[in-house]
């Protein structure tokens, strides 16, 4: 662990492993420091190993905001992100990155963790977004007190769905736990419809939005024009983001 000039912890961390979940898609595994503790939804600052010690920072450039997609409890860091054939230069880095690299981790905190109101909990995101559910659904699995039911619902256009079987084995173990994906934007508002029409208890629900910005804002209309408070709506945002779009 390292002690930056700007009084925040820099955890040390190892590359263990990198899995292919689809095209362009991987997972990178890292070694979980010692003493760091975190909430599901979690979210982070990954720093290539460009550290400067005797300034305290990296360039903008090599540093990435990511969601960590495992919980504590499974002893590794887990970021999965899309590797496209056009990247950032962070990207390509990750793209020849091998087990024993050494990375840099700092900033942890989460604007996700479960609100456990008695009532249903509704995940809704895009693409690489599951990855950021994936430690919600894990933790109700676990932990189902205080959640009626958990329905999780992803788009995503190339048809390679993120975590497939994991969330099949879930729904095995939980029947309160159910996974839908769909391939279109347009399949992901029919379906959402479907699911209010066929469950009056939604609208007193929590609604968990991941994505990009166009994708988070258009659901927030779309639920908005539903009865859903923006009180019942959670984003992986800062403040500034509610300001700007939904005040």
């Amino acid at each position: 662990m390292l002690k930056t000039s700007k009084n925040y912890k820099v955890y040390e961390i190892v590359l263990l492993d990198i899995i292919k979940e689809a095209k362009n898609t991987y997972t990178y595994i890292f070694t979980k420091p010692d003493g760091l503790n975190w909430d599901e939804g979690a979210h982070t600052h990954l720093a290539l190993n460009h550290f400067d010690e005797e300034m305290g920072w990296w360039e903008k450039k090599n540093v990435r905001h990511f969601s960590i997609c495992s919980l504590v409890d499974e002893e590794t860091l887990r970021m999965t992100t899309r590797l496209p054939d056009l990247c950032t230069d962070f990207k390509q880095e990750l793209k020849t990155a091998q087990k024993g690299d050494v990375f840099y981790l700092f900033k942890v905190g989460s604007r996700l963790t479960l609100r456990r109101e008695e009532g249903p909990i509704i995940f809704l995101s895009a693409g690489v977004g599951i990855a950021t559910i994936r430690p919600l659904v894990r933790k109700f699995i676990h932990h189902t007190e205080g959640i009626e039911k958990v329905i999780s619902l992803n788009v995503d256009s190339s048809k390679e769905y993120l975590f497939f079987n994991e969330m099949e084995e879930y729904m095995k173990q939980e029947s309160r736990f159910k996974q839908k994906y769909v391939e279109s934007r347009e399949g992901f508002y029919k379906e959402l419809d479907q699911l209010f029409e066929e469950d009056k208890t939604l609208d007193q629900g929590v609604f968990y939005i991941v994505g990009g910005d166009e994708f988070i804002i258009q659901v927030h209309r779309v639920l908005s024009e539903k009865g859903i408070q923006i009180q019942q709506m959670v984003f992986d945002k800062k403040e500034d983001f509610y300001l700007e779009n939904f005040s």
